[in-house]
C-alpha cells in the first residue's frame, strides 16, 4: 500500500475523558469494527486518497503539526485499519468476496440488526412491542387499508410512529406486503429486490417469490445486480420485525423492494418516472400487484428530514428551526395524503430537497403505484440530537381507498 486509499467511512466526534476524539466506522457495514483516532490520525486518514503517497502523507503531517511522522506509527496506524477492513487492498477484496458469496448462497436473509437495534430473543422483542402497542388505539378509519408509511429510524426513538402505523395495519391486515425501504447504500439500479426470506427473532418473514420472479420480469433492469445491499439494510428489516408482530399466526408474504436515490430527479428537475428506469420499475410493480389475487398493502419504510451538523449544515437546530422544519415537513406530508406522486415530488423538489428527505422515493414509490388514495397523518415526530447539533423527523401514516 505504497498509496493508501481509505474506503468510504463515516467519522463523527466521541469524548475520551478530556480529550475529543473521533469514531471511525463503515456506513456499508462491511466491515463491523469501529476505530476511535485522534484527530491527528483522522487528519492522517483524509490524505489517504490513493493519490498520496505515505511519504507524501509524513511530509503533510509534519507540516499541518511540526513534528514528524514516523514510517512505524504511520505502517501501525494502516495496518489496524487493514485490519479492520477500513482501507481498499487486497485482503479487503477477498473478504468482501467471501462475505458476498455467503450472503447469496444463504436461503435467508439473516436479522443483521437483532441484537442491536432491537432485542435478539423473541420473548424480550414481544415484552418491548407490548408495552408501546397496549398504550391506545387507532381507530379504524378503513374499509379497507392500502399503505401505512412508517419509520426507519432506530426502533427506541421511533416507537410511538412504528406503533401508530401498524395498529392501523392490525385492524386491516393483508395477503401480501409490497415493503418499500431506502437504500443507505449506493447501488446501480434504482431499485433492488431479492427473493430472500427475511429472519426475524419471531420467526421467518416470507418473501413472495412467484410475485417478484413475475417482476422482475417485466423491468429493463436486472434488479438483482446489487441484492448484497440487503444484506445489512435496517429499514425492511424492521417493517418485516412488526409485521411479523402484528400478524401473529395470520398467513402473509412480502415482496421487499430497495430504494434507491432519486437525486437524479430533483437535479434535472423531472419527475422521477420520467427517468425510463423508474418508469419501467414502478409500472411494472403497479401491474404486478393490480393482478395478484388477494389483498395488497403497501408499507413506505421511510424516515423524512435529515438537518443539522451531522448532515453537513452549518445552522444551529434552535426551537424556531425545529419549528420550520415541522410547518415545512406537514406541507409536504399534506401534499402526500391527497395521494398524488407528483404533488409529492413537487413538495420535495421545491426547495432542492434541501431538507433530505430520505424517504422520499419510497413514498413517491408508494403514491404512484396506489393512486388514486388518501392518506391520514397518525403521528409526527422530531428527534433531535443535541451533541452533533442535528435533528431526523419521521411520522406515521395510512392509506385507503
Amino acid at each position: 500500500m505504497e498509496n493508501p486509499k481509505i474506503r468510504p467511512i463515516e467519522a463523527f466526534p466521541v469524548k475520551s475523558g478530556d480529550h475529543q476524539m473521533f469514531a471511525v466506522r463503515d456506513p456499508a457495514q462491511i466491515s463491523n469494527s469501529m476505530a476511535v483516532l485522534s484527530p491527528a490520525a483522522l487528519f492522517i486518514l483524509s490524505l489517504c486518497d490513493g493519490e498520496n503517497t505515505k511519504k507524501d502523507i509524513q511530509a503533510a503531517f509534519t507540516r499541518q503539526f511540526g513534528t514528524l511522522l514516523l514510517s512505524t506509527e504511520l505502517e501501525q496506524l494502516l495496518n489496524q485499519l487493514d485490519e479492520m477492513h477500513l482501507l481498499e487492498s487486497e485482503e479487503f477484496a477477498r473478504f468482501k468476496q467471501d462475505l458476498e458469496d455467503r450472503f447469496h448462497r444463504a436461503e435467508t436473509r439473516p436479522a443483521f440488526h437483532a441484537g442491536k437495534s432491537y432485542p435478539s430473543v423473541e420473548e424480550e422483542v414481544r415484552k418491548q412491542f407490548e408495552d408501546q402497542f397496549k398504550d391506545g388505539r387507532v381507530q379504524s378509519r378503513h374499509e379497507m387499508l392500502r399503505a401505512i408509511i412508517a419509520p426507519h429510524i432506530d426502533i427506541r426513538r421511533g416507537m410511538r410512529s412504528f406503533a401508530a402505523a401498524y395498529r392501523a395495519l392490525s385492524e386491516n391486515p393483508a395477503d401480501l406486503f409490497i415493503v418499500l425501504g431506502i437504500s443507505h447504500q449506493p447501488s446501480r439500479n434504482p431499485f433492488v429486490l431479492t427473493r430472500k426470506n427475511f429472519e426475524t427473532p419471531l420467526g421467518i418473514c416470507p418473501t413472495n417469490q412467484e410475485f417478484v420472479n413475475a417482476l422482475a420480469a417485466k423491468i429493463s433492469f436486472d434488479p438483482f445486480e446489487d441484492e448484497i445491499v440487503h444484506r445489512t439494510e435496517h429499514s425492511i428489516e424492521f417493517q418485516a420485525l412488526f409485521l411479523k408482530y402484528v400478524m401473529g399466526k395470520r398467513p402473509f408474504t412480502v415482496v421487499p423492494v430497495l430504494c434507491g436515490s432519486f437525486h437524479e430527479a430533483v437535479a434535472a428537475g423531472k419527475a422521477p418516472v420520467q427517468i425510463p428506469s423508474v418508469q419501467s420499475f414502478l409500472t411494472a410493480l403497479r401491474e404486478t400487484a393490480s393482478g395478484f389475487r388477494g389483498a395488497v398493502c403497501f408499507i413506505a419504510g421511510v424516515d423524512l428530514a435529515h438537518v443539522g451538523g451531522r448532515f453537513g449544515d452549518k445552522e444551529t437546530i434552535t426551537p424556531a428551526v425545529l419549528d420550520q422544519i415541522e410547518k415545512e415537513d406537514k406541507e409536504m406530508l399534506e401534499a402526500a395524503a391527497r395521494g398524488a406522486a407528483g404533488s409529492f415530488h413537487e413538495a420535495v423538489a421545491n426547495d432542492q430537497d434541501r431538507r433530505r428527505i430520505c424517504g422520499y422515493p419510497g413514498i413517491y414509490s408508494l403514491l404512484y403505484c396506489l393512486a388514486p388514495t388518501r392518506g391520514y397523518l397518525l403521528t409526527y415526530e422530531q428527534s433531535l440530537e443535541p451533541d452533533t447539533n442535528s435533528v431526523v423527523t419521521f411520522a406515521g401514516m395510512s392509506f385507503s381507498d
